[in-house]
């Protein structure tokens, strides 16, 4: 018997930065976004294994590539 691979979560597409996401970057890092209150519609791009942050738009993904779904919208 086949087993399926269907987990019932489909996975949104890769067109902004979501909170608990794992991107690379043009650079080769992988980052992790974090929201900010204080400015709408962007993103604090925290680099796994330490280094200088990133402020982009949340929709500003050119030139990265989603690694991981956080599973947050």
């Amino acid at each position: 018997m086949k087993k399926s691979a269907f987990t019932g979560i489909i996975t949104p597409r890769a067109d902004r930065f979501r909170p608990g996401d794992f991107w690379t970057g043009p650079n080769g890092r992988t980052y992790t976004p974090r929201g900010l209150r204080d400015l709408p519609g962007h993103v604090c791009l925290t680099p796994i294994g330490g280094g200088p942050h990133m402020l982009m738009r949340r929709d500003s993904v050119r030139g990265f590539q989603r690694k991981k779904w956080g599973g947050k919208a």
